[in-house]
C-alpha cells in the first residue's frame, strides 16, 4: 500500500482546493418549505407589481402628453401647471415605490441571510 500525499493534503483541507471544497460544503443548504412559500409569494407579488407599474406608467404618459407640448426647447406645460400637478398627483411616487419593490425581489441582497 502506498501513501498518496496529494490525497492526504486535499482530504485534510491543507490545500487551496481542499479549503474551497470545505467552504462549498458549508454553503450548500437546502431551502426550507417556509423559504419556498415566501419565494412563491414574492413571485406572485412581483407579477402584480409589474402589471401595476405598467398601468401607472401608461397613465402618467397619457397625462404628460395631454398637459404638455413639444417645443424646440423641449417639452413645455401648456395651460396651468397646477392643473398638470393635480392630474399627475402622486403617480411618480407610486412608480418609484413599485420600482424599488420590484428591484428588491429581482436583486435580493445577502444581508437578509444570517451567517
Amino acid at each position: 500500500m502506498s501513501f498518496d500525499l496529494q490525497k492526504y493534503l486535499i482530504e485534510n483541507n491543507l490545500t487551496l482546493t481542499g479549503k474551497i471544497r470545505m467552504f462549498e460544503d458549508k454553503d450548500t443548504e437546502e431551502p426550507t418549505e417556509e423559504d419556498m412559500k415566501s419565494t412563491d409569494k414574492d413571485m406572485k407579488d412581483l407579477d402584480k407589481n409589474k402589471k401595476e407599474l405598467a398601468q401607472l406608467q401608461a397613465k402618467a404618459k397619457d397625462i404628460i402628453f395631454k398637459y404638455t407640448e413639444d417645443t424646440p426647447q423641449g417639452r413645455k406645460v401648456k395651460g396651468s401647471i397646477s392643473d398638470y400637478k393635480k392630474a399627475i398627483g402622486d403617480i411618480p411616487n407610486k412608480i418609484k415605490q413599485l420600482k424599488d419593490k420590484i428591484k428588491a425581489v429581482e436583486n435580493p441582497t445577502d444581508t437578509d441571510t444570517e451567517d
